[in-house]
C-alpha cells in the first residue's frame, strides 16, 4: 500500500517540471523506497563523488568497480538510515527554526553559496543536520548514563592505559657530524670515549672536553627526561639498562650519544581523577553507539523499506 500512494506524489511532480528536467526525472533509477520517501541515483551519486574521485586516484578495473560498489552500497545504506530517523523526528514534532539555521551556517565550514539553488542545497542540508542531531540526541544521549561506578571499575581493569611513562635523569655526550666522513670520524671517537669512561676517566670531564651537545657546559647533565620524549635507539637502550650504567655509544639523527642512566622513575599510573572525564567520555561514546544502533534496528523493523536496486547486485 505504501508504494501504491507514492505514484500520485510522482505523477504531480513530473507534471510541473521543465521538459529538460522532466526527462532527467523519469531516467533517474529509485534505488530505495523508505515508507513515503525515495531515495535515487542521483541522490546517491551527489553524495558518493568525492570519494569515487579518490578511488579512481587508487584503483583501476575491477579492483576499481568492488570498491566503487562497496563504498555505494554503505552510503545508500547510511541514507536509508538518515531517512528513517527525519521521518522520526518529523513524526515526533520536532523542527528547525530560523534562528537555529543562523547559527548552524554561522558555525559551518560551507562555503558561501553562488547560486540561488546552492542557497536552497545547503539550508536544506543545515535542516536535516539539526533534525538529525535532535532527534539523535531525543532517542539515544539523554537515556545514556554513566555512573562513577562504571568510571572506577573501568579504571581498574585498563590501568595500563593510563600510565606516566619511565622518567629518567641523564646525562649525556653528543658527538655529531654532519658529513659521512665526519660520522666515521666521530663514531671512532665515541668508541675512544666509551672506553676512557670504562676505565674511570670523569664523565663530567669528557663531556665538557667533546660533547657537542647544548647541556655540555653543565658536564652534559639532561636533568629529567621522560621515556616517549627521547629518539627511539635511546629509549629503547634505557629500558634495559639500571642505575649508574653508562651506554655503549647509541646512533641517532644527530649524532652519536653516549648516556649516563643516574635514576630511573618506573611507570606509574595516572590517578583516577585526572582521567576520569576521558574515560566517561570513551564509555559515553561506546555506549550511545549501542544504543544507537538498536534504535535503528528498530525503526528498520518498523518500516517499509524496500531496495530497488543494489549497487552489490554484479558482485
Amino acid at each position: 500500500m505504501a508504494f501504491r500512494l507514492l505514484i500520485p506524489t510522482f505523477i504531480l511532480y513530473f507534471m510541473i517540471l521543465s521538459p529538460a528536467t522532466e526527462i532527467h526525472a523519469y531516467t533517474d533509477r529509485i534505488l530505495a523506497i523508505i515508507n513515503k520517501d525515495v531515495i535515487t541515483f542521483s541522490e546517491l551519486q551527489e553524495e558518493v563523488r568525492d570519494e569515487h574521485i579518490r578511488l579512481k586516484a587508487r584503483y583501476a578495473g575491477k579492483s576499481l568497480k568492488r570498491r566503487m560498489a562497496a563504498k555505494d552500497f554503505q552510503v545508500l545504506n547510511r541514507l536509508i538510515e538518515e531517512r528513517l530517523q527525519l521521518q522520526e523526528a518529523e513524526a515526533k514534532g520536532f523542527s528547525v527554526t530560523d534562528e537555529e539555521l543562523v547559527t548552524a551556517r554561522q558555525q559551518s565550514s560551507t562555503k558561501a553559496a553562488d547560486t540561488s539553488d546552492d542557497e536552497a542545497k545547503t539550508t536544506e542540508h543545515l535542516r536535516k543536520r539539526i533534525l538529525l542531531q535532535k532527534i539523535r540526541a531525543f532517542e539515544v544521549r539523554r537515556i545514556v548514563t554513566i555512573s562513577d561506578m562504571e568510571i572506577s571499575k573501568y579504571y581498574r581493569e585498563h590501568q595500563q592505559l593510563f600510565m606516566v611513562s619511565h622518567t629518567y635523569r641523564l646525562r649525556q655526550i653528543l658527538l655529531m657530524g654532519d658529513s659521512e666522513e665526519e660520522r666515521i670520524h666521530k663514531q671512532s671517537q665515541a668508541r675512544s670515549i666509551s672506553r676512557r669512561l670504562q676505565s674511570g676517566e670523569s664523565f663530567r670531564e669528557l663531556a665538557l672536553q667533546y660533547s657537542s651537545g647544548p647541556e655540555a657546559a653543565d658536564g652534559g647533565e639532561l636533568g629529567t627526561v621522560q621515556h616517549d620524549e627521547l629518539h627511539i635507539p635511546i629509549a629503547e637502550a634505557l629500558l634495559t639498562m639500571k642505575p649508574n650504567e653508562i651506554s655503549e655509544p647509541i646512533e641517532t639523527a644527530l649524532g652519536f650519544h653516549i648516556i649516563a642512566l643516574d635514576e630511573r622513575t618506573p611507570q606509574t599510573p595516572k590517578p583516577l581523577e585526572e582521567v576520569e572525564d576521558q574515560i566517561k567520555t570513551k564509555l559515553f561514546k561506546e555506549r550511545s553507539e549501542q544504543v544507537f544502533q538498536h534504535w535503528i534496528a528498530d525503526l528498520k523493523k518498523k518500516a517499509f523499506i524496500e531496495i530497488k536496486f543494489s549497487p552489490l547486485a554484479n558482485f
